[in-house]
C-alpha cells in the first residue's frame, strides 16, 4: 500500500518542476476535472480533450508566458 500524498505537497512539486509530480497530477485530477467538466458540457469526451489540453497548458506553461507559452503549444500540437 502506497502512503497517500497531500495535495499541497504534490502542487508545489509539480510548481517547482519535478518529472515525477506531472504524472502524478495529470493520475490524480484528470478524472474529477474530467466529471466536472461533463457537468458543464455534457460532452464527455469533449470534456477529456478540454482537461487534456488544460493539464498540458500547466505543465508546458509552468515556466513560459504569453507568446513563449504558444509557440511552445503550437510546436506540441503539429506534431
Amino acid at each position: 500500500m502506497q502512503p497517500v500524498m497531500d495535495d499541497t505537497v504534490l502542487l508545489r512539486a509539480f510548481q517547482q518542476g519535478d518529472g515525477w509530480a506531472e504524472k502524478k497530477v495529470f493520475d490524480r485530477f484528470f478524472e474529477p476535472l474530467v466529471l466536472f467538466s461533463e457537468r458543464m458540457t455534457g460532452d464527455v469526451l469533449a470534456s477529456e480533450d478540454i482537461v487534456v489540453e488544460v493539464l498540458t497548458k500547466a505543465i508546458v506553461g509552468r515556466n513560459l508566458r504569453g507568446d513563449e507559452l504558444e509557440k511552445k503549444l503550437d510546436d506540441i500540437y503539429k506534431e
